[in-house]
């Protein structure tokens, strides 16, 4: 059943589960470092990620820049 639905799921998203939620916990993530003074290793942790370097390597991948660095940038704004 499980793959069923992952299959399902990327048929319709176009994503997998997986990155479904990769991608929403990165946004959740922007989100915190735009409007809220939260660390980012809280950050790391209140979404779930084992580690900072997982976190990192994911928020990465997605967004090009680095935690610290995209909170430097919106902060700035």
């Amino acid at each position: 059943e499980r793959v069923y639905f992952s299959k399902k799921f990327k048929r319709v998203m176009g994503i997998s589960p997986m990155e479904y939620v990769r991608n929403a916990k990165v946004e959740k993530a922007k989100d915190w470092m735009a409007t809220t003074d939260k660390s980012i290793t809280r950050i790391a942790q209140e979404l779930g990620f084992q580690t900072l370097q997982h976190f990192s390597a994911v928020f990465q991948k997605s967004t090009g820049l680095s935690p610290s660095q995209y909170k430097r940038t919106v902060k700035h704004q």
